[in-house]
This record gives structure tokens, C-alpha cells and sequence, in this order.
């Protein structure tokens, strides 16, 4: 995580893109803590109302104790097909997880609500659009019947041949 910080980018029609702020992981910093966002993994996009989630890395300012957990969250999608970006409005941090640090979630919940939506807000139409397309395949793969069943074993106390069948 680096003290940098990121601007989110409010476009008019036809203007260009600056493309350090389309950079991820994106950097902000609150209440002595300095966190980074990494590019978001969508769970459903239904018409303009996308769902998903954030890794996100979090340290005390000034050092390099990393802590890494996960940030769900909702918003709404505006979409500027000219510049091909998306604007993320409405943003809702609705369950955040840090496994090792589980006692400072409550501490982390009121900065990401105040700073991601802002370190997000824009966010290259592109990118989300590949990221929905694999999170849906990786949803397919997942669905796949797997037999479990132990195999049957066969103990024999006189000389014998194992012979190998397919199936």
C-alpha cells in the first residue's frame, strides 16, 4: 500500500481519460490507516445494479504490516459508452471480512464506507465487462458433479494378479 492516492474521475462527453487513475490497486488513506483497493470481482450486474467485491489490503500509516480481507458490495451503474467507462453511484459496502483481524472490522467499516466509494467511483467499462464474463465461467466450472464414492477395496491373503479395467 503506498501513500498515494488516487483521484476518481468525473468525465464530460468527449474528454479523455486519465489513465493513472484507471490504474489498480487504487490507494487511499483515513484515520491513520492506509488501505488499497484491488480491481473488483463481480458477483451479478442485473440491468444497473451491480453486486460484488473488492480485495483490499489495509496497514497502520507508516508501516508495512499488511493485513489483506475481502469488501462486498452493491451500487448502480452509469454507463458512458463514448468513453467507455462506468461510474459507480449508490455504492454500499454490505459485509466486509478480514480473517486475521476480525476485532478491527468495526474500526475499517466506517473509513472503506467513506473513502472507497470515492477511490471507485470510476471504473474502465472494459475491465468490468472480462471480469463479469470469467466470474461467470468460474460459476459454471464450480457446478460440476464430482463422485466422491471410495473405491471398492479388494484384500486377498493367497498370490493373485491385479488386472487394471477401464471403468
Amino acid at each position: 500500500v503506498a501513500p498515494l492516492r488516487s483521484a476518481a474521475q468525473t468525465l464530460p462527453p468527449g474528454q479523455t481519460v486519465d489513465p493513472l487513475s484507471m490504474q489498480w490497486p487504487r490507494f487511499f488513506a483515513a484515520n491513520g490507516y492506509e488501505f488499497a483497493a484491488y480491481q473488483p470481482q463481480i458477483a451479478k450486474w442485473p440491468g444497473n445494479q451491480i453486486q460484488g467485491r473488492f480485495a483490499m489490503a489495509v496497514r497502520p500509516a507508516g508501516t508495512s504490516n499488511e493485513t489483506y480481507g475481502v469488501v462486498f458490495f452493491t451500487a448502480r451503474t452509469e454507463i458512458d459508452k463514448m468513453s467507455r467507462l462506468v461510474t459507480l453511484e449508490d455504492f454500499q459496502v454490505t459485509k466486509l471480512d478480514f480473517p486475521t483481524q476480525r476485532a478491527m472490522q468495526k474500526v475499517y467499516q466506517p473509513i472503506i464506507q467513506a473513502e472507497l466509494p470515492q477511490a471507485a467511483k470510476t471504473i474502465p467499462l472494459d475491465h468490468l465487462e472480462a471480469v463479469f464474463v470469467v466470474s461467470g465461467e468460474i460459476t459454471k466450472a464450480k457446478i460440476q458433479q464430482v463422485d466422491n464414492t471410495p473405491p471398492r477395496i479388494i484384500y486377498t491373503t493367497q498370490p493373485s494378479l491385479l488386472v487394471l479395467v477401464d471403468g
